[in-house]
């Protein structure tokens, strides 16, 4: 081989090896890597536009915003909040950051994958939120604009709900319809489309089901399972 033919053959080894390692630290994450779940695999893609299910999507957001309330505005806005002690008032005031160092660290690290993971799935099919789709639908959420489909805040409250009813089993049927709650006022924020929900929540739950694999993950939910279950006053 010329030296000519090397040094292009060293080259191109040099990109592929700087092509890898770009990838594996866009992997880089907690529990679970962006590349673990691939959601444009796992979910269906979201109503075409123009079709008749877009529409009923669509009407069902406009029905929310006809039906607001302003205790249901405010449940909605207060929701906007991403943290997994928006779920104190099933677990109670105990249930708090100030006391759970150890458990707002593990949803916070497992938030962000199951954010970055969504972020792929939204930057796919970049659906345009129902605000951008009609000028009758008015947020009272903060505007976003990243895709609609799938949700990330129903990604989280899915997600959360799942695994703190592994944490917490004595309360699992009121957190996973905590959880539903928290995922559906995004359709009431006017931000979100019911089918952006439903997806969002089947995602959740798949990020929480790969996480609950991971031995890293085991060993922070175990410290954090034992740190609530002390300061709910629950027997280990």
């Amino acid at each position: 081989m010329t030296r000519r033919g090397m040094a292009l053959r060293n080259g191109v080894l040099v990109l592929a090896i700087q092509f890898l390692l770009a990838d594996a630290l866009a992997d880089d994450a907690r529990y679970v890597a962006p590349s673990a779940v691939d959601l444009r695999e796992l979910l269906s893609p979201p109503p075409a536009e123009g079709s008749a299910r877009a529409q009923q999507d669509l009407d069902a957001v406009l029905r929310a915003q006809e039906a607001r309330t302003p205790e249901t505005v405010k449940a909605a806005q207060d929701d906007a909040v991403v943290s997994v002690f928006r779920f104190s008032d099933v677990l109670g005031p105990a249930f708090n950051g100030d006391r759970l160092p150890k458990t707002m660290a593990l949803f916070k690290s497992v938030g962000q994958d199951s954010t970055r993971i969504g972020l792929r799935a939204k930057q796919y099919w970049q659906r345009p939120r129902p605000y951008r789709a009609s000028e009758r639908v008015k947020p009272v959420l903060d505007v976003s604009t990243d895709g609609s489909y799938p949700s990330g805040h129903a990604m989280y409250g899915c997600l959360t709900a799942v695994l703190l009813g592994v944490m917490v089993p004595e309360q699992r049927p009121a957190l996973l319809e905590r959880g539903q709650a928290y995922a559906q006022r995004r359709v009431v924020g006017g931000v979100h489309y019911p089918t952006d929900i439903e997806a969002g929540c089947t995602a959740g739950k798949i990020v929480a089901a790969v996480a609950l694999q991971s031995p890293a993950f085991q060993s922070d939910l175990a410290a954090a399972r034992d740190e609530t279950r002390r300061a709910l006053g629950l027997p280990p």
